[in-house]
């Protein structure tokens, strides 16, 4: 099997500094989202990161917060993180959305391309893409506009 590993076209979103930004990770395996927390705490200190289990908590925290970037696991329980992302994209197209799943197929990453996901990661591959996504996503118009 080919590894589809790929980064989806970046849309280009006005995001203040990376200190002020907020994210929304969503995954409805309780260990790996606490444990990919605690990565991306370690990394972005200041970055604040909220928690979701479940397709309907990403829209509730979206609604609420409007988060700048969104982290979001395909398959989950009551919702697929593809319908979320319809969903949030339909009503919030400015925020950059990264499908993070266990599905390294193709028709896993045309269907996320299909939802508009920004980004899309294998967990296979999260340590060595992840931080660079993010990076690209939150910094790249800060450095822009520098």
């Amino acid at each position: 099997m080919r590894n589809h590993n790929k980064k989806l076209p970046i849309s280009k979103s006005i995001l203040p500094n990376i200190k002020e930004s907020v994210l929304l990770f969503v995954d409805d395996n309780d260990l790996f989202r606490s444990t990919m927390t605690k990565y991306m705490k370690n990394r972005y200190p200041s970055l604040k990161i909220f928690e979701g289990n479940c397709g309907e908590k990403a829209l509730q925290i979206t609604k609420q917060l409007i988060p700048d970037l969104i982290i979001i696991d395909i398959n989950m329980k009551d919702m697929s993180g593809l319908t979320a992302i319809s969903i949030i994209k339909n009503e919030y197209p400015f925020i950059p959305i990264i499908v993070l799943t266990n599905h390294d197929e193709t028709e896993y990453y045309e269907a996320a391309k299909k939802a508009q996901a920004d980004a899309f990661i294998s967990k296979k591959n999260i340590l060595s893409e992840l931080f660079e996504i993010i990076d690209e996503l939150l910094l790249n118009d800060n450095e822009l506009n520098k």
